[in-house]
């Protein structure tokens, strides 16, 4: 989400900052369009836009006004990601499936005795 002038139709377009981390500007031509399709904003100015491509953790973007002379470029933002959930290690599963037999177990020889 982001904004731009009121009622825009088709003028918001998204690109990665490129290999040399320069966001747009004179004589930068290693940005890449993530959006063929330029968005447009509501009469707030408020723009959302849907991309089909994937985003990768700490990709830089940035947004441009094609309908400005000469367009504007936004500043520039970075995708951030959540961290995976952590994984146990090889001797803690271990000890996990062992505590999980072990309750099991249990549950089973007290079905019993009360059975």
């Amino acid at each position: 989400m982001g904004f731009g002038l009121p009622n825009e139709t088709d003028c918001i377009q998204i690109f990665d900052c490129g290999p040399d981390h320069i966001c747009g500007g004179p004589g930068d031509t290693d940005d890449i369009l993530l959006n063929p399709t330029p968005g447009s904003t509501d009469a707030s100015g408020k723009f959302t836009i849907t991309l089909n491509a994937p985003l990768r953790c700490r990709e830089e973007l940035f947004a441009r006004d094609i309908c400005q002379t000469p367009p504007v470029d936004g500043p520039a933002f970075v995708v951030f990601c959540i961290p995976a959930v952590p994984l146990l290690s090889p001797s803690m599963l271990l000890v996990l499936a062992g505590a999980l037999t072990l309750v099991g177990l249990l549950a089973l020889a007290r079905m019993r005795l009360t059975g």
